[in-house]
């Protein structure tokens, strides 16, 4: 197993302290490269050394974990909570937090939280190495139009032309597509557009992409709505109403 290199962010040095010792201890793999006191630390930390993982106290004065997090807009690392309040649990995972450990941390805990960290590592690198084959086979002299999109269960080939839309949901994405299905895709939606074709595809809102194919009535307004055919709503920023005219042309 490679080196895990994190960062430990929480405002009690004597936590920073005690969780440092604790991976020293029980993960010869995770290398501590910085502990911050504060969120601001914390953000200008991950900027410096690019973790593979985080370990984040959510109670923090100024800004809490969730706020700190709320200000990354592309998470490039695997966060692990602690916390000495267990009604967090929730919230902790709707923020896409791998695991959560209650302070004082327990070492069996601790290498529960690690293992999963670390399928999800190794899990993140073999989709580079798919996603590399993907895009070789692309732009080979073979067709190949189908996108592979990481789930929870592993990958979905799935062929572009019958994806009806996208829509962002923080760090993951929502794929909707003809025959009705839903994921939920692990990548950012600005990562999943860029994979596909702009001849097929349009941007009309911050959170939506949509298929062309499947527009089925353009609403005018402040801002305007695309219907498509599965008769779903997508708002137009009043900044791409122009794109949706020049459709006309």
């Amino acid at each position: 197993m490679k080196t895990i290199r994190s960062i430990i962010v929480d405002d009690e040095e004597h936590a920073q302290r005690s969780l440092t010792k604790l991976l020293s201890w029980v993960a010869e793999e995770v290398e501590v490269v910085e502990t911050c006191s504060s969120g601001t630390e914390g953000l200008l930390a991950i900027l410096e050394h690019r973790p593979d993982l985080v370990f984040l106290d959510i109670e923090m004065p100024r800004m809490s974990g969730f706020d700190m997090l709320a200000k990354i807009k592309e998470r490039n690392f695997q966060v692990v909570f602690v916390t000495a309040y267990d009604e967090h649990a929730i919230h902790a995972f709707e923020a896409n937090a791998i695991d959560y450990l209650l302070k004082p941390i327990d070492e069996e805990r601790l290498n529960k939280a690690l293992d999963k960290v670390k399928k999800m590592l190794n899990y993140d690198s073999h989709q580079e190495k798919l996603e590399e084959l993907v895009a070789k086979l692309s732009n080979s002299q073979y067709t190949f139009n189908k996108i592979a999109l990481p789930t929870s269960e592993g990958l979905e080939f799935i062929e572009t032309e019958k994806i009806v839309r996208l829509e962002s949901n923080g760090n993951y994405t929502e794929v909707y597509t003809e025959n009705g299905d839903k994921l939920l895709i692990s990548k950012t939606m600005k990562e999943i557009g860029s994979k596909l074709p702009n001849e097929l595809f349009i941007r009309p809102h911050n959170s939506h992409i949509i298929n062309l194919q499947f527009i089925k009535k353009y609403m005018r307004g402040s801002g305007g709505q695309i219907i498509l055919e599965d008769d779903s709503n997508i708002p137009v920023s009043r900044s791409n109403k122009d794109m949706i005219k020049d459709l006309s042309k």
